[in-house]
């Protein structure tokens, strides 16, 4: 007598007995409460209970009062996980944590100088810089930078997390002092083989040196490569192509080297 198509008038069994069209949730309190079911199912939901609104920006998801499916979310515009979504509640908000940009503040013009942000998994770092060239590491938590004119300078940062969320631009600002570009003239540079294909031989003659650097400029100005070197040392030119370069080898406070090279 319990299944769905009961036939009062059937005298035997044939097996064709259904129990789902008429299942459901016979609680009268219930959310779902389904009163043409005469089988229960066990379905029933209630006010309270835990349930899924389907919007990672809520959490703490229950059924309301008015059975609706609804969490709790940060109502702050400036949080990561901003949302009016669900009921307020700001003390969920997350926020990109800030740091200071580290590094030296008071470097020489031409010089190879590093930048670091603190690392977070899954962050990328946009860098921006007033006063030099990114010659490497654009979007990971550390920079290398050469720096072209004297006077102001910036160096500033903007991370955005796994989830997408940017936070405020940090920025370092940076005081260029002016290298000398008068040509050393106590020392000689020899910079073979020309032209080159692979590799670039630099050999120094002239007083002992133990913070040279080496700028390589394409033919529209820009560092291509850089790096500190001794006073014999190899370049890796591989990478480059072929073309006219300005390489500068520079001294800081005593002073730079130019030599234009070319790479086949």
């Amino acid at each position: 007598a319990g299944a769905c198509n009961f036939d009062e008038l059937a005298t035997d069994e044939d097996d064709s007995c259904e129990y789902v069209s008429c299942a459901g949730c016979t609680e009268v309190s219930a959310c779902n409460f389904d009163q043409t079911a005469t089988i229960e199912d066990n379905s029933c939901f209630f006010p309270g209970e835990v349930c899924d609104d389907m919007n990672a920006l809520t959490e703490g998801d229950v059924y309301q009062a008015d059975c609706s499916c609804q969490g709790y979310s940060c109502f702050d515009e400036t949080a990561c996980n901003f949302s009016t979504d669900g009921i307020e509640d700001n003390g969920l908000c997350s926020y990109i944590s800030q740091y200071d940009v580290v590094g030296n503040a008071d470097p020489y013009s031409q010089t190879l100088q590093v930048y670091t942000y603190t690392s977070t998994a899954g962050s990328t770092y946009n860098w921006t810089i007033v006063g030099g060239d990114i010659l490497d590491g654009n979007g990971t938590n550390e920079l290398s930078v050469v720096w072209n004119v004297g006077g102001a300078g910036s160096v500033c940062v903007t991370e955005t997390n796994a989830d997408g969320c940017s936070g405020n631009q940090e920025c370092l600002i940076v005081d260029v002092n002016l290298s000398s570009v008068m040509e050393v003239l106590d020392g000689t540079l020899d910079v073979f083989p020309i032209p080159a294909s692979e590799t670039l031989n630099l050999v120094w003659k002239g007083p002992t040196i133990d913070n040279a650097f080496v700028t390589l400029r394409d033919a529209a100005g820009r560092v291509v490569r850089a790096m500190q070197v001794g006073e014999r040392d190899v370049l890796d030119v591989g990478a480059l192509g072929p073309g006219s370069y300005m390489l500068e080898f520079t001294v800081p406070a005593r002073g730079s080297i130019d030599r234009r090279i070319l790479i086949q």
